[in-house]
């Protein structure tokens, strides 16, 4: 925002000077563009240089530059004649994918062209940086192998609500669409990891430690959903882990039944399998209730 009144008054005096008509004539326009870009040279990679200095020290801060420049492209796009295709198809927003393409050239100003290429340029760099450590973060999550015995929040999960709290507070609790990828990455890979070293540690303990983890993501993502406006990106996985938390809570609760009484579990499975063979009311004929009192 600040640049743009410097860029707006260089491509005044240029015109006036050249006696230009970019608005009318294609050829002016080209020379206009080709004098801001000689003018404003080093602009581009001094810009690069001072927003990739700050995702250095901590790639939210680059996030934070992200967001506010998708709030800068936003109206570049929306003047454009194809801004209505997709969220992707526009300068504000990059997603965890291949970067977005060029505003198209018709229906914008001859300086607003200029600084969307520009700021879109700086766009693709930043987000560059940010999906990398995104994916450095699914990496470490994904390598991380904690033991199950001793239960209790694992560290991935822990410092999961820290993640979501920050990245809200970089894009002003209005995720941008490489916020939300983020989130859904970051959400798959963790409820995925769960799983896989739940299976690989010791049977006895791996409902325990879903369902404490299970319970401590819905309880920690509940609330920060509904903070993050106009976004669902956590809201399935919210949905999961509660459902995956009340069959880890169903599996666990038998698994101690059968731990404890291990013949009173083995007596009404027998009783179950009886019912469905027999019915409810020949029940009685094969199983004495004496044969309960002696449990």
């Amino acid at each position: 925002t600040q640049l743009m009144p410097l860029v707006k008054k260089e491509q005044i005096f240029v015109t006036e000077l050249f006696k230009l008509k970019p608005e009318e004539n294609e050829e002016d326009h080209r020379k206009l563009q080709s004098v801001l870009e000689v003018e404003f040279d080093k602009l581009r990679e001094k810009l690069t240089e001072q927003a990739e200095a700050a995702t250095e020290g901590d790639p939210l801060e680059g996030l934070a530059i992200l967001a506010v420049m998708t709030q800068t492209l936003d109206p570049f796009s929306g003047s454009s004649s194809s801004n209505s295709s997709s969220s992707n198809s526009t300068g504000g927003r990059v997603g965890m994918g291949a970067a977005a393409p060029p505003p198209a050239s018709t229906g914008l100003s001859s300086e607003d062209r200029f600084m969307s290429e520009l700021l879109l340029s700086l766009q693709q760099s930043l987000a560059t940086k940010f999906n990398r450590f995104i994916s450095e973060q699914d990496a470490w999550i994904s390598h991380h192998y904690p033991d199950i015995k001793r239960a209790g929040v694992l560290a991935p999960f822990a410092k999961f609500p820290i993640f979501v709290d920050r990245l809200a507070l970089a894009v002003r609790g209005r995720p941008i669409d490489i916020a939300n990828a983020a989130l859904q990455k970051l959400s798959t890979g963790l409820l995925a990891w769960l799983e896989r070293i739940s299976l690989k540690g010791d049977p006895k303990y791996a409902d325990v430690v879903r369902l404490e983890n299970y319970h401590f993501f819905v309880q920690t993502m509940s609330p920060r959903q509904q903070r993050l406006v106009s976004s669902h990106a956590l809201t399935p996985y919210i949905d999961q882990a509660q459902a995956c938390h009340e069959a880890a809570v169903q599996r666990y609760v038998a698994w101690s039944l059968e731990y404890e009484f291990p013949q009173l579990t083995a007596f009404f499975v027998k009783l179950e399998e009886l019912i469905m063979k027999v019915g409810v009311g020949d029940v009685s004929i094969h199983v004495p209730k004496a044969a309960l009192l002696k449990l």
